[in-house]
């Protein structure tokens, strides 16, 4: 396997200091990029992976895939309250960072996907993400009287 000339300590050790939301970022692109055979070897000792799970992911329109991410996110899934304090009042919530990685993959999917899908379904797509986000800015809190 090659690995292009890149120092691995020095990438270990830039790994090692990134916050959850960026590693999160990362793993996300290199479940997306790995060939099914090789993500039991990325994964296996970490995530059970379910036979089947990633071909139906795949199936997925981009804009099924927006709807149902801002579905989950208004009901609350990605609410993840906790106690701020001064020893973490610059760090997020684990559901915070979950919400923006993904966030994130689908923004990205939407320009990968502009020029190979109907114009039409990656603007609508663009419009479910951003009134999502516009949805937050309103103060609207996602979840938070649930428990």
């Amino acid at each position: 396997m090659s690995n292009l000339g890149a120092d691995l300590s020095a990438l270990r050790r830039q790994l090692q200091a990134l916050p959850r939301d960026e590693l999160l970022v990362i793993a996300q692109r290199a479940i997306e990029l790995l060939p099914d055979a090789a993500l039991p070897t990325l994964l296996g000792d970490v995530v059970q992976i379910e036979h089947g799970l990633q071909a139906t992911a795949q199936t997925l329109s981009l804009l099924d895939e927006a709807r149902g991410f801002s579905a989950t996110s208004m009901s609350g899934k990605f609410y993840d309250g906790f106690d701020v304090n001064s020893r973490n009042c610059t760090q997020q919530s684990r559901g915070t960072d979950a919400f923006v990685a993904e966030f994130n993959r689908l923004l990205g999917r939407c320009v990968r996907e502009a020029n190979t899908v109907a114009g039409g379904m990656v603007c609508e797509s663009f419009e479910v993400l951003f009134g999502l986000l516009r949805h937050i800015d309103e103060g609207l809190d996602l979840g938070a009287h649930q428990s």
